[in-house]
């Protein structure tokens, strides 16, 4: 059985591994030089890019099913603008991921975009970090978690 609501349960995935992939992705970079393995090495980034950009979909698509409960708490700009953030994250990941897969690339060019997938993965965890507080401020300065739906009344929050 599924928790409900979801997105709570969910939101963590994307969170975690968008911040251990700068770690993970620096330590691949250290190792492929030293290593005739370079290509599997690497291959560990993409599939991590594309895990963290699925998860911050799955994230952000049980966010839409919640939205209704959270508009009887919280401000539609509010909501509007967590929403973007998490827009935003999904889709710098995705992006993320084609240049992970571009950097298998011999040469200049692939060393190049080796270095600069490590730092669109700080990129990444500064922009899910702004997508959690802005949930999390809803979280605690609302009260979402602590307000069961049964007992949400717009008309009791409007006085």
């Amino acid at each position: 059985m599924l928790p409900d609501p979801l997105h709570p349960a969910v939101v963590h995935f994307p969170i975690v591994l968008m911040y251990i992939a700068p770690l993970v992705t620096a330590f691949v970079l250290s190792r492929m030089k030293r290593s005739e393995s370079s290509a599997r090495m690497w291959l560990v980034i993409p599939i991590l890019l594309a895990v963290v950009a699925v998860s911050g979909f799955a994230a952000q698509q049980s966010g839409e099913a919640g939205e209704d409960l959270a508009e009887r708490l919280v401000d539609h700009d509010t909501i509007e603008r967590h929403e973007e953030q998490a827009n935003l994250f999904v889709w710098f990941t995705v992006a993320s991921v084609v240049v992970a897969v571009a950097a298998f690339a011999a040469g200049p060019v692939g060393s190049f975009l080796r270095v600069l997938t490590l730092i669109l993965t700080v990129v990444g965890a500064v922009l899910v970090t702004r997508t959690g507080h802005s949930g999390g401020t809803m979280v605690y300065d609302h009260m979402i978690a602590s307000t069961p739906a049964e007992s949400v009344n717009r008309a009791d929050i409007d006085d």
